[in-house]
């Protein structure tokens, strides 16, 4: 039976830490900013509290229907570069589900087992894609998908101010 191990802060994994952590709070941020854009193109209320039970990914799909629909005040342009950005979210998620819910791979510096333990990454334990079953998502795969959430949030959250002053304008 192979050992197992857990970590209690060991200076080795903060710098995976500190990644999880803003992968994780980014994703917060995601989550938050789905539920609003739900809120400000919904037209009937009870939408947004079924929302609420929807996975994350749903919650992407469901703006994206949203944001396709016609009866929405947004000029073809603004459309396409909001179903961009949540186009481009969609795989970012598959990492962070990833990243949540898989075993963290450690091992040597230097592949030598006298030297300090590092982590490898995050073994892929249930991809969708059965292909890259049990393939190592790098700590330099997940801050690359930091910086990426990241923006994607604040391209959101500019694209939210919009829609929502747009909409609020056709309504007065």
């Amino acid at each position: 039976m192979p050992k197992f191990k857990s970590v209690q802060n060991r200076p080795e994994t903060m710098e995976f830490v500190v990644a999880t952590g803003k992968l994780l709070q980014n994703f917060g941020t995601v989550e938050l900013l789905t539920y609003e854009w739900i809120r400000v193109l919904a037209t009937d209320p009870m939408l947004f509290h079924l929302a609420r039970n929807l996975k994350l990914a749903d919650r992407v799909d469901l703006v994206k229907r949203l944001v396709e629909d016609d009866r929405f005040p947004l000029d073809p342009s603004a459309r396409t570069s909001i179903l961009e950005i949540l186009a481009n979210l969609r795989p970012l998620i598959e990492v962070r589900n990833t990243v949540a819910h898989s075993p963290v791979s450690l091992g040597f510096k230097d592949n030598d087992p006298s030297k300090v333990t590092i982590v490898r990454g995050v073994l892929n334990m249930k991809p969708k894609d059965r292909t890259k079953d049990a393939e190592l998502i790098s700590l330099e795969e997940i801050n690359g998908t930091v910086n990426r959430s990241s923006s994607i949030a604040r391209q959101l959250e500019d694209w939210l101010s919009q829609v929502e002053a747009t909409i609020h304008e056709k309504k007065t």
